[in-house]
């Protein structure tokens, strides 16, 4: 793999010319994490080709993010050891207690799949790069597409607050907690993920 690191914005680039590739001139955007800032750059370079725009577990980055305990970030990072108490801790880093202790099936299937498609460990270090220095603080008031920012109650790994965040900087942006969810909240509830995902998507204007 060539050195060439990443960073958000080239990665919104990609994602518009794949749109470009496929012949799509609009789309809705729908981000979750680094996907989300990856998302946020989309519609701060390329507003004209974002419909809605929903942003889940994301942070705008910067001096005014919410940053995760030292030690939920030390278990995240420490994932990719390989070993089986290192991969143990990072699913606290993903999931709500409530799941852990209530449905340990999901967090299960999630581990089973995770460790079959292991993330390649130059990829995971240049994605956490990407997110070092990423701030979009200042540039979120300038968003006028209709916003929705999803956020797991639980979320440990991006903290609600930088959701709270979002939802405030950006204009008219409708904020929603989802009960029972951590940083997978998608995966926790997906029926609420989806309800809401697509209530908002009903909801949007005839020119959206």
């Amino acid at each position: 793999m060539p050195d060439l690191p990443f960073t958000i914005s080239t990665m919104a680039d990609d994602t518009v010319g794949l749109m470009d590739f496929l012949g799509m001139a609009r789309a809705h955007i729908l981000g979750i994490s680094m996907g989300g800032m990856i998302a946020q750059e989309i519609v701060l370079k390329y507003p004209q080709r974002v419909n809605g725009l929903i942003l889940a577990c994301t942070t705008c980055g910067g001096d005014h993010a919410v940053q995760a305990a030292p030690d939920i970030i030390k278990d995240f990072i420490g994932a990719k050891i390989g070993t089986q108490e290192a991969a143990r801790r990072a699913l606290r880093c993903l999931f709500s207690d409530r799941t852990i202790q209530q449905t340990p099936d999901v967090v299960q299937r999630y581990g089973e799949v995770s460790k079959r498609f292991p993330p390649n460990a130059q990829v995971f270090t240049y994605q956490l790069k990407a997110g070092q220095g990423y701030d979009t603080w200042r540039d979120l008031v300038n968003i006028q597409n209709p916003t929705l920012v999803l956020v797991g109650k639980e979320d440990v790994l991006i903290p609600p607050e930088n959701s709270k965040i979002l939802a405030e900087r950006i204009p008219n942006a409708r904020l929603q907690v989802i009960e029972g969810g951590g940083h997978q909240f998608l995966i926790e509830q997906p029926d609420l993920f989806n309800r809401a995902v697509l209530e908002f998507l009903r909801a949007l204007p005839a020119e959206f």
